[in-house]
């Protein structure tokens, strides 16, 4: 099982380069938890967030190096106030994780990723 996380890991460093080149690289990003483990998240729109009830969802700042402000399901408790007003679509960036198969998997990729914002540390995109 070692040995294929490995080689996933690489090609998942792979998918991004070529997404790179073929000028989508914007719609891929990792982000980092405390544990120092990379995360790869999917940019998608807003609009789109009802269709991935239970994926991992992470909410960045908008720009060039964007900061993450939310991570969470988005059943939880507090993830309406992101889609107040316009705002959302043009402030923000909306991620999914949908590499994590399982919930106990899905559970320690968002407490590794909030454990960063919790404390008070800067989620940023790898």
């Amino acid at each position: 099982m070692t040995s294929f996380v490995l080689e996933f890991e690489h090609i998942g460093e792979a998918a991004v380069r070529v997404a790179e080149e073929l000028g989508i690289g914007g719609k891929f990003r990792y982000w980092c938890g405390r544990s120092g483990a990379r995360y790869l998240f999917t940019r998608i729109d807003v609009d789109a967030l009802t269709d991935f009830n239970e994926a991992v969802v992470l909410i960045s700042e908008r720009g060039e190096d964007p900061q993450a402000l939310w991570v969470g399901q988005l059943r939880e408790p507090g993830f309406s106030r992101w889609l107040q007003g316009q705002e959302a679509a043009e402030h923000f960036d909306f991620f999914v994780h949908l590499l994590a198969e399982d919930p106990v998997a899905k559970q320690a990729a968002i407490s590794d990723l909030k454990a960063s914002l919790a404390e008070g540390a800067v989620l940023q995109a790898a």
